[in-house]
């Protein structure tokens, strides 16, 4: 992540002024920085801890708010279509789910989870441990429930 002359102002001048900064980083915009540094400034007299809960939680609430304010963002798949998250539940027949996971375990692309016996993922290179997930099945008493996009 690149380094942001508006957030390290805004951290340096938070530290200097309540003595300690601990855990999280919020996005602020430069309107903002530039708001905590000015309220850091005004605020000489004030106690170190009064100062910084004022601060964190202005500056947390503006952050929130700039963000809210923010369009969200696209979600596309690997093809650049838009996200449209699929659920197939197919019902099976008393009795063939060893059949069916014999089948799911011999598909081209298909590679069962590790962690979970009847569980599989779709991969798109399936060597690659960490590779784009195209869909997932899982095999239930009752249905093979297939999940794509």
């Amino acid at each position: 992540m690149p380094r942001r002359p508006d957030i390290d102002a805004a951290v340096e001048h938070l530290c200097r002024y309540a003595g300690m900064l601990t855990g999280g980083v919020l996005s602020l915009t430069r309107s903002t920085a530039d708001e905590i540094e000015k309220r850091c400034r005004r605020a000489a007299g004030r106690s170190k801890k009064e100062l910084a809960d004022s601060l964190y939680f202005q500056g947390w609430l503006k952050g929130l708010l700039d963000a809210a304010r923010r369009p969200l963002p696209t979600l596309t798949n690997t093809d650049g279509d838009s996200l449209l998250p699929s659920t197939t539940r197919l019902p099976i027949a008393d009795g063939d789910g060893i059949k069916i996971e014999r089948r799911m375990d011999a598909l081209a692309g298909w590679e069962r989870d590790e962690d979970d016996v009847r569980h599989w993922k779709w991969k798109q290179q399936p060597a690659d441990a960490t590779g784009t997930v195209l869909g997932s099945a899982r095999l239930t008493t009752d249905a093979l429930v297939i999940e794509t996009n």
